[in-house]
């Protein structure tokens, strides 16, 4: 039986602490394109910056009033520019599919029972969207 070599007298046998290695598998920055609900989730999170941006714009417009009608005006002259229609499109676009996705979610999120049976997820959503356009429909018509 001659598991280990041998060792003659003299020499020094030298040890070493066992070090594993963590096991780091390669992955590219772009793992999340090759299965479409990864893609779909961080296009959904990525929206949320473009919500921000919205929320920003909001606070620059009541920093406006708050200064008085020479700045507000200049901040409207600013939004008729092209380049301010081109941002707020692209943010409008953004937050309506963030919002869709969301709404999409709710039944993940919450089991709707009606009588003791599951409301189908379909019909969540169709009311969510539903609200969300009776509530924009009323906004719409208090501006004009």
């Amino acid at each position: 039986m001659k598991d280990s070599p041998e060792i003659t007298k003299g020499e020094k046998i030298q040890y070493s602490r066992f070090k594993p290695e963590m096991y780091q598998p390669s992955m590219s920055l772009f793992w999340w394109t090759k299965r479409t609900p990864y893609l779909w989730f961080i296009l959904r999170e990525t929206t949320s910056l473009f919500v921000g941006m919205y929320a920003i714009l909001m606070l620059i417009q009541l920093n406006a009033l708050r200064r008085g009608a020479g700045s507000w005006e200049a901040l409207i002259d600013w939004f008729q520019t092209p380049l301010s229609i081109t941002l707020h499109t692209v943010i409008f676009l953004f937050v309506i599919f963030h919002s869709i996705t969301w709404f999409m979610l709710t039944p993940k999120v919450i089991e709707l029972r009606f009588r003791g049976k599951k409301i189908p997820d379909r019909l969540i959503i169709a009311g969510n969207i539903f609200f969300w356009m009776m509530i924009s429909l009323a906004v719409i018509l208090m501006i004009i």
